[in-house]
Protein backbone atom coordinates (compact mmCIF):
# COMPACT_ATOMS: atom_id res chain seq x y z
CA UNK A 1 0.00 0.00 0.00
CA UNK A 2 1.40 3.48 -1.00
CA UNK A 3 0.60 7.22 0.08
CA UNK A 4 0.74 10.00 -1.70
CA UNK A 5 2.76 12.42 -0.14
CA UNK A 6 1.26 16.05 -0.14
CA UNK A 7 3.23 18.23 -2.59
CA UNK A 8 4.20 20.62 0.45
CA UNK A 9 5.38 17.53 2.45
CA UNK A 10 7.96 16.17 -0.34
CA UNK A 11 11.73 16.26 0.83
CA UNK A 12 14.00 18.51 -1.17
CA UNK A 13 17.61 19.57 -1.46
CA UNK A 14 18.10 23.01 0.15
CA UNK A 15 18.05 25.50 -2.93
CA UNK A 16 21.42 27.23 -3.08
CA UNK A 17 20.38 30.77 -1.72
CA UNK A 18 19.17 28.58 1.95
CA UNK A 19 22.88 26.65 1.70
CA UNK A 20 24.27 30.09 1.37
CA UNK A 21 21.79 31.81 4.08
CA UNK A 22 22.65 28.85 6.66
CA UNK A 23 26.41 29.03 5.46
CA UNK A 24 27.10 32.81 6.38
CA UNK A 25 25.06 32.25 9.78
CA UNK A 26 27.43 29.28 10.31
CA UNK A 27 30.62 31.48 9.68
CA UNK A 28 29.30 34.40 11.59
CA UNK A 29 27.60 33.00 14.70
CA UNK A 30 30.05 29.60 15.50
CA UNK A 31 33.06 30.44 13.78
CA UNK A 32 32.96 34.10 14.87
CA UNK A 33 34.06 35.79 11.23
CA UNK A 34 33.20 38.63 10.31
CA UNK A 35 30.59 40.41 8.03
CA UNK A 36 33.56 41.28 5.42
CA UNK A 37 35.35 37.99 5.67
CA UNK A 38 32.22 36.00 4.70
CA UNK A 39 31.31 38.32 1.77
CA UNK A 40 35.14 37.61 0.59
CA UNK A 41 34.97 34.14 1.59
CA UNK A 42 31.22 33.47 -0.46
CA UNK A 43 31.54 35.92 -3.26
CA UNK A 44 29.19 38.23 -2.23
CA UNK A 45 28.45 41.91 -0.42
CA UNK A 46 28.77 42.42 3.20
CA UNK A 47 25.10 44.37 2.78
CA UNK A 48 24.30 40.44 1.39
CA UNK A 49 25.81 38.95 3.94
CA UNK A 50 23.89 41.42 6.51
CA UNK A 51 20.62 40.39 4.70
CA UNK A 52 21.46 37.01 4.86
CA UNK A 53 21.81 37.01 8.68
CA UNK A 54 18.68 39.08 9.21
CA UNK A 55 17.06 36.43 7.40
CA UNK A 56 18.42 33.81 9.03
CA UNK A 57 16.98 35.04 12.09
CA UNK A 58 13.78 35.96 10.90
CA UNK A 59 12.67 32.13 9.72
CA UNK A 60 14.02 30.63 12.83
CA UNK A 61 17.83 28.98 11.59
CA UNK A 62 18.94 31.18 14.15
CA UNK A 63 18.35 31.63 17.83
CA UNK A 64 19.91 33.30 20.23
CA UNK A 65 19.65 32.90 24.06
CA UNK A 66 20.52 34.56 27.34
CA UNK A 67 21.19 31.69 30.08
CA UNK A 68 20.66 33.53 32.88
CA UNK A 69 20.79 37.68 34.13
CA UNK A 70 17.94 38.14 31.04
CA UNK A 71 15.77 40.44 33.84
CA UNK A 72 18.68 42.68 34.43
CA UNK A 73 19.34 43.52 30.83
CA UNK A 74 15.86 45.25 30.42
CA UNK A 75 17.60 48.82 30.93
Amino acid sequence: MTQDIPAGDVLRAPKRSERLRQRAAWMYFVEEMTQSAIAEALGVGRVTVVRMLAEAKALGEVRIALSRGDAELGG
